[in-house]
């Protein structure tokens, strides 16, 4: 399957069922990754979005912590 790179100055969109939609365009391309350049007002969104994400990611690991010291103690 080959890779989509969108070109710079490419609008781009986000959409959350919670947040809505927010509006950005392409500022940067690299060869696997692309930054997206966002007007201010909507960086706090970005923001959240960002804090959820990595809550996200984080959760698992620590429900697999947790349940390693139930199992095992805390030593």
């Amino acid at each position: 399957m080959a890779a989509v790179s969108p070109p710079v100055g490419c609008a781009v969109t986000l959409s959350h069922p919670a947040l809505g939609t927010i509006g950005g365009q392409i500022a940067d391309r690299q060869r696997e990754s692309f930054a997206i350049a966002f007007p201010a007002s909507e960086r706090a969104v970005l923001f959240a979005l960002k804090a959820l994400a990595l809550a996200m990611t984080q959760a698992p690991a620590a429900a697999g912590r947790a349940a390693a010291i139930r199992r095992h103690g805390t030593g």
